[in-house]
């Protein structure tokens, strides 16, 4: 029997009842063998490779340019072969597969009990306006103008592990996020110069609520009684692991539970007794 790429003609005829088979994509043969099309580039499952090379194939030196999710298919995937943050969980990595020109940004989160995906569009400025809401994760505050949920691209993949992980270890938890960078890399509201602007640091700074007791964020101060200082500093702990490095907290002698006092990964000033501020550093 004649055979093709290892599909016989028989075996093609019954797929294409059911074509979409890997990673939910097409399977095709008009070029004369079994491809499965990812938009950005095509990918032949005999070999497991794609069949051209990535573009930015010097960036990943250590890798075949024809490999597919750094030769890791059970952690990784590539959903439209283009420009794409793998985030693990489970070793707290990113690995970011490079496509130069690219569009859009592809976030797979890798946690210990699910797995989320999110497509985020570049903007003109580098930067990808942070959802709303998602997995751990929601808002405060109504949007400025010009926006203000934008971040750098390792920004937003390094939040998205960083909630994902929080999440994992605690169904109960929620963080709600306010100022960020507009859509220019500016202070939000133009006078949030620690967000963005000249001297600013522009798509790396999240303003957050304060956690309380039942793991989710309130409105409120940091000497309210829903102040929890474990969750609190929990959370910052947990965000110096992902990369946030440079934060400010409350300076309201909060952090102290008895006879214990937490150091949370911090500087503690005023100014923020109603929020705390993450900058990534990494």
């Amino acid at each position: 029997m004649k055979s093709t790429q290892g599909y016989n003609i028989e075996c093609k005829t019954a797929l294409s009842a059911y074509n979409y088979l890997f990673n939910g994509k097409e399977l095709q043969d008009e070029m004369g063998w079994d491809v499965y099309a990812f938009g950005a580039r095509y990918y032949d499952p005999v070999i497991a490779r794609w069949s051209v090379p990535d573009p930015l194939a010097e960036e990943h030196y250590n890798y075949t340019p024809y490999h597919y999710t750094f030769n890791n298919p059970i952690l990784f995937i590539d959903p439209v072969g283009l420009d794409t943050f793998n985030i693990n969980i489970a070793n707290q990595s990113i690995d970011r597969i490079a496509v130069e020109n690219s569009k859009t940004h592809v976030f797979i989160i890798a946690g210990e009990d699910s797995e989320t995906n999110y497509t985020l569009n570049i903007n003109d400025d580098g930067l990808v306006k942070f959802p709303d809401a998602g997995y751990g994760f929601g808002r405060y505050s109504k949007e400025d103008k010009g926006g203000d949920h934008f971040l750098k691209p390792e920004t937003a993949a390094a939040l998205f592990g960083l909630t994902t992980e929080m999440k994992d270890n605690n169904e109960d938890f929620r963080i709600d996020f306010g100022d960020m960078s507009n859509s220019e890399g500016g202070a939000p509201g133009g006078d949030h110069y620690t967000h963005g602007g000249k001297g600013g640091l522009s798509g790396l700074c999240i303003d957050y609520r304060y956690l309380g007791h039942d793991s989710r964020s309130y409105q409120g101060q940091a000497t309210d009684s829903k102040f929890s200082v474990f969750r609190n500093w929990q959370f910052t702990v947990k965000a110096g692991q992902w990369g946030f490095n440079k934060n400010y907290l409350s300076n309201q002698g909060v952090w102290n539970l008895g006879p214990i006092k937490f150091q949370p990964n911090g500087k503690l000033i005023d100014d923020h007794n109603d929020h705390g501020h993450l900058t990534y550093t990494r």
